[in-house]
């Protein structure tokens, strides 16, 4: 959101975009992004073509209910819960910082392009070698065109083509 976008907002888009960046909604990224924003939300939007998020909800459901009953709560918090959790806070602090950078600009649906976007919204978040192994190397992100991954992007950056 814009500092323009910001001064025309209403009450609640603007209690809405704060509620997006709250640190515990990056914590509790496990029920926030995972359960809400991946299954819950696009399913009951439209419920035949986003059936893969309740079945991804059921199936994290059975597995947390299965190891419960089997193994107990405290296996099922150390080897489930925990692990998931921490994966998706990981997971939703680095989307976070990936998509909020400085001379990021926010393109309409009307003057959205291939060329505009991969000028205007790519981004690069500088990673040391460890890091980048865990996270396959997303520091590299361009929205230009899916066929644009990190492995174009990599040799391009160190060869000082990119910017």
């Amino acid at each position: 959101m814009t500092t323009e976008m910001w001064r025309t907002a209403t009450r609640k888009q603007r209690a809405y975009y704060r509620l997006q960046r709250h640190p515990l909604t990056i914590l509790l990224g496990y029920i926030t992004v995972f359960c809400w924003s991946l299954c819950l939300s696009p399913f009951m939007k439209n419920p035949h073509k986003h059936i893969e998020g309740i079945i991804a909800l059921v199936l994290h459901l059975c597995l947390i209910t299965l190891c419960w009953q089997q193994a107990g709560a405290d296996i099922a918090f150390f080897m489930i819960i925990l692990p998931i959790s921490l994966a998706c806070a990981f997971g939703s602090y680095l989307f976070f910082a990936q998509h909020n950078f400085k001379r990021m600009t926010i393109i309409t649906a009307k003057t959205w392009s291939y060329y505009r976007a991969a000028l205007t919204s790519s981004s690069y978040l500088k990673l040391n070698k460890v890091m980048q192994w865990f996270t396959g190397n997303i520091g590299y992100q361009s929205y230009s065109s899916p066929q644009c991954s990190h492995s174009i992007l990599s040799p391009a950056r160190s060869n000082g083509s990119g910017s």
